[in-house]
């Protein structure tokens, strides 16, 4: 680390470097942003269709429509609120789930593929860990103003950990706070 003293080139150099290191914080956090959004794959997307279909249970009991009462039940009285849904899935669950399968397929036609959980995961963690390392240059640039007699303001999204020189011996500082 240069001693920089009261030279302007030097401080001005400071100031560089620490817009520069802001700049590539910036971009990492529009990469991260920009990966959260990335669709999933389609084999994930069209596995959803399992999960939401699978609790599904039918709401009406055939019981109702054998009443000796010469009519039909009211299916009005029998379906829950919100029950309707529940008797479409229990009626027509194979036509559903085909056409939401057409309507993924569809939508992922044409688009690069997505990214799957454990792909987006591993990417977000690496972007952290190198948003972390920038942020702890720029802390450190921040501080050689100081000891020169600069007043630098720190950006207040600033990692706290970054700020405060606190390192995770573990390893596990990675991690968004």
């Amino acid at each position: 680390m240069k001693k920089l003293g009261k030279n302007p080139s030097s401080l001005e150099s400071l100031h560089a470097d620490l817009d520069d290191v802001r700049s590539q914080i910036a971009k990492l956090k529009a990469e991260r942003a920009h990966t959260e959004r990335l669709p999933c794959t389609v084999e994930e997307a069209i596995g959803r269709i399992e999960e939401t279909l699978q609790p599904t249970r039918v709401p009406l009991h055939l019981g109702n429509f054998l009443a000796p009462t010469g009519r039909g039940p009211d299916l009005a009285a029998m379906v829950p609120a919100g029950g309707i849904l529940e008797v479409l899935l229990w009626a027509s669950a194979d036509t559903i789930r085909a056409k939401l399968r057409e309507a993924i397929q569809a939508e992922f036609e044409g688009v690069s593929d997505g990214i799957s959980a454990p792909a987006r995961a591993a990417e977000i963690q690496r972007i952290d860990a190198a948003l972390l390392d920038l942020e702890r240059v720029e802390e450190g640039l921040i501080e050689r103003g100081e000891v020169s007699g600069l007043t630098m303001r720190r950006r207040p999204e600033a990692d706290p950990r970054a700020v405060l020189g606190i390192y995770d011996e573990s390893g596990g500082d990675t991690a968004a706070v």
